[in-house]
């Protein structure tokens, strides 16, 4: 039979019908390694990194900073995490982060994708 169809015989059909369609994460990873220049809207974002970190914090410019540390994640990653419905109200994040050896010396920018917002700008 799996020789005419291409089809294993293991393969179930429960299984099959649950990844058919592939599925958009929910959530984007911010690292060194794999940056985030751009976030799709309805995304939220991680900032991770392998050691404790305060993240400063700012939107659309440097706009209301904020000081947010770091939480314990899953494989020994510190996280700091942001909700969709958080970065909806923005257009940018701004963001440096501060280890227990300083400053780590660099700005980061992540620019927050929104349907609405671009319609906004496009027609004003």
């Amino acid at each position: 039979m799996a020789r005419e169809t291409g089809v294993p015989v293991e393969r179930l059909r429960t299984v099959e019908a649950r990844y058919a369609q592939p599925r958009p994460a929910t959530e984007w990873r911010w690292r060194n390694e794999t940056p985030v220049d751009e976030l799709p809207e309805g995304r939220d974002l991680v900032i991770e990194s392998p050691v404790p970190f305060t993240l400063h914090c700012g939107w659309d410019g440097w706009q209301d900073t904020r000081d947010l540390r770091s939480l314990p994640g899953a494989f020994g990653l510190w996280l700091v995490h942001f909700h969709a419905a958080e970065l909806r109200a923005h257009a940018t994040l701004e963001f440096t982060r501060l280890f227990e050896g300083g400053w780590e010396g660099v700005d980061h920018e992540v620019k927050l994708q929104h349907h609405t917002l671009a319609a906004l700008t496009t027609s004003g």
